[in-house]
Order: structure tokens, then C-alpha cells, then sequence
């Protein structure tokens, strides 16, 4: 019985489910959830089926948060790190859990800075970053923690930017546009390298609107060319994307001006 529901749960996590129809992602993963809050219903003991569940609420929540719905996503991070949590204090070199609670911490400092919880979102910031650290200090080549350590230093500088401190938000910017392009330059898979590239796009397009704001043109031109370099090269790869093409007239508009 917990086979079958852990094979039905691992297929809902990657968009299989059988015998239905159409489901959105968001559906498909808080299926997920579900299924595998079922499997520790019935061994309650099992860490890694805790561990999934965990896994699998954040991922909901990660969703979420990319469709803009930032205060349901925090409430699902919540879910998420009351089952995560604890995995993670017991076993604290487990890379999966400590970097899946740094980002529902992101999430939830998402939430907070929206609502103008400022300070809040900076220490939510903090302690995902100080986690993010830890799994560094013992995998320093492992990817997914450089990218999830790019990702909070772009939050930190919205962060930066709400407690009047432009400089700092600038700095942390570029910061996290450097790491970024050296995770790129050594991605090896294709679904990696789609998902790093277009966290660079945007994230180059926030740089050259720093430093448009600081008059800088120069770096500002060479920013918002690096950002349209990734979108022509997302738009290889799928042609009839509308976010895609959106990036790209939308970055080539500003070099332009």
C-alpha cells in the first residue's frame, strides 16, 4: 500500500497523473502533497516520506509565489517548514531540506517585504542565507545552492532598496548578476541551464535599471545587452514562448532609449 501511494505521489510530482484530465502544476504538486501526507499517515515514522511531503508543499509554494500569488504562498511555505523544519535539524547535512527551508524562508520574506514588513523580510533573508552557507561550506560545487544563493541576494537587494539604503541594493544586486553568470557559464543540463538563464535575463534587465537610475549609461547598456542575449537565446530554444518574446522587445526597447 505505501509503494503504490509513493509511486502515485512521485508521478503526481512530475505531472503524471492517470485517469484524469487536465491539471494545472500547482494541482498536480499540492496532489503531491496530499499523497504523501497519506503515506506518513501510515508509517509516521519514515523521514524520507516527511521529507517529500515537505518537498512537495514547497514546491507548491514555490509555484505560487511565480504566479503572483504571494500570500497564499506564504501560507503553503508555512505548511512547508513545519514539516521541513525538523527534518532539517535532524539531519542537518541533508542539502535537499536545508536548501528547500532557505527557500520557503524567501517566500515568506517575499510576503513580508509586499506588506511592507521590511525588517522582517530581513531576517527571513538572513537565515535563509546562513543555511544556504552551511550547504555551501560542505558542497561548495553543488549548483542548486549557488543558484538558490543567487536568488536571495536578488531579493536582498529589494529588501536594501525599501530600508533607503540604494547603494547597498546595487551592490548585492550585481553581486547576484555575477554568480548567476558563473553558474551559467558551467550549467550541463538543458533544463538547468533554461531555468538559470532566464533568472539572468531578468535579473540583468534589474541591473541595468540600477544603474540607468545612478546614470551610468555605459554599464547600463552593457547589462540590458547581457539580459538580451538570454532572451534571444531562450527564444531558440522555444520560439513561440510569449514571456520570452516579451523579455527580449521589452530589453531591446531600453537599449534603444
Amino acid at each position: 500500500f505505501k509503494r503504490a501511494i509513493a509511486k502515485a505521489a512521485s508521478d503526481a510530482g512530475q505531472g503524471i497523473v492517470y485517469g484524469e484530465g487536465a491539471l494545472t502544476l500547482t494541482q498536480l504538486r499540492t496532489k503531491a502533497a496530499r499523497l504523501w501526507l497519506e503515506v506518513v499517515s501510515n508509517d509516521p515514522k519514515d523521514p524520507e516520506s516527511r521529507l517529500q511531503m515537505g518537498l512537495s508543499y514547497a514546491e507548491v509554494a514555490n509555484l505560487l509565489q511565480e504566479t503572483g500569488e504571494i500570500r497564499k504562498a506564504e501560507k503553503v511555505a508555512t505548511q512547508a517548514l513545519s514539516v521541513l523544519t525538523p527534518y532539517q535539524k535532524r539531519f542537518p547535512k541533508e542539502a535537499r531540506a536545508s536548501l528547500a527551508v532557505a527557500a520557503q524562508k524567501g517566500v515568506i520574506a517575499l510576503s513580508q517585504w509586499d506588506r511592507s514588513a521590511t525588517k522582517k523580510s530581513e531576517e527571513s533573508l538572513t537565515q535563509a542565507l546562513e543555511m544556504v552557507e552551511g550547504v555551501l561550506k560542505e558542497q561548495p560545487g553543488l549548483v542548486e545552492a549557488q543558484y538558490r544563493r543567487a536568488m536571495l541576494l536578488w531579493q536582498f537587494s529589494e529588501v536594501f532598496d525599501g530600508l533607503a539604503n540604494p547603494e547597498k541594493s546595487g551592490e548585492v544586486l550585481v553581486q547576484a548578476q555575477q554568480q548567476l553568470s558563473a553558474i551559467l557559464t558551467n550549467a550541463n543540463s538543458s533544463l538547468e541551464t533554461e531555468k538559470i538563464s532566464r533568472s539572468f535575463a531578468y535579473l540583468s534587465a534589474d541591473v541595468g535599471d540600477s544603474y540607468e537610475l545612478k546614470g551610468k549609461k555605459e554599464a547600463s547598456q552593457k547589462a540590458f545587452k547581457n539580459s538580451l542575449m538570454q532572451w534571444e537565446k531562450l527564444l531558440e530554444s522555444d520560439p513561440k514562448s510569449l514571456e520570452y518574446q516579451e523579455g527580449y522587445d521589452w530589453v531591446l526597447s531600453r537599449i534603444k532609449q
